[in-house]
């Protein structure tokens, strides 16, 4: 069953994929919004994974996934490569395995995989 739920929070990339096919002429003028709500959904995820973590493990998972998150996202923003994506959802993947609140993590996942995939279709 978790692994269930996991699969539909993914189900986001193709989604992603799917609205930069229909809306491409909309994704070029939106560009800078869509990285604005990817920026903004992965400070909300990993904010909603901490808040398992702080309820449901201990202190070191909390502190070492904080600080693996944060320095993801100094990486992608300073430069983007799809190793960083890759390596952001493994992140999440991990956290959401470690954790109890899987429904709330998968939804967030499901968001912010959504302008992800619009934007890696996009180019960017």
């Amino acid at each position: 069953m978790n692994i269930l739920i996991l699969l539909i929070g993914l189900l986001g990339l193709p989604a992603g994929f799917i609205l930069a096919k229909i809306a491409y002429d909309e994704l070029k003028a939106g560009k800078k919004y869509f990285l604005l709500f990817k920026q903004f959904m992965y400070i909300i995820t990993v904010a909603v994974i901490t808040y398992s973590f702080i309820t449901d493990t201990s202190k070191i998972f909390t502190i070492i996934f904080v600080l693996l998150a944060l320095g993801l996202f100094l990486l992608k923003l300073k430069e983007h490569h799809h190793l960083y994506e890759t390596a952001t959802y493994l992140l999440f993947i991990v956290a959401y395995l470690l954790t109890s609140k899987e429904t709330l993590i998968a939804s967030s996942i499901f968001i912010y995989s959504l302008p992800t995939a619009t934007l890696f279709k996009y180019g960017r």
